[in-house]
């Protein structure tokens, strides 16, 4: 089988004496499906996070520290590309995206969330009174 072509949107720095164009990294070559040894790869994981991006640095044929650093962005576009019900279909399901909805389109309501979020003053809003004004607290 072919290996995944995936694009980084974000491109990473290599590590210290792997090969790579200019020392980054702006394309992986993923796996086909997910085997045993992609999985044993998560065995010293020490959570659902790490477990992921050990499952990912197997699956692409990266070391640890280049894995750690890839993008949300990227990472939840890859964990797309595996099985039937990744964490981008349960967050589409969540906005009530239509179903089916490509990773493209999750990301970037993910993101609309985000930079919605921000505008959330720093204290979040608890030293003002109902209409807004500030308490003086």
């Amino acid at each position: 089988m072919e290996r995944i072509r995936y694009a980084l949107r974000h491109p990473i720095p290599t590590a210290v004496g792997n090969e790579g164009s200019n020392g980054v990294i702006t394309e992986l070559q993923l796996a086909p499906r997910v085997k045993g040894r992609h999985m044993r790869a998560t065995d010293q994981a020490k959570g659902p996070t790490e477990a992921k991006l050990l499952l990912i640095a197997s699956l692409a044929g990266i070391t640890r520290s280049e894995v750690d650093e890839l993008d949300e962005e990227d990472v939840m576009a890859i964990d797309a590309l595996y099985g039937e019900a990744s964490d981008l279909d349960l967050v589409a399901e969540a906005l009530a995206l239509p179903a089916g909805s490509p990773p493209q389109l999750v990301i970037a309501a993910i993101h609309a969330l985000k930079r919605e979020n921000l505008n959330v003053p720093l204290d979040g809003g608890a030293a003002r009174s109902l209409d807004g004004q500030p308490t003086g607290g």
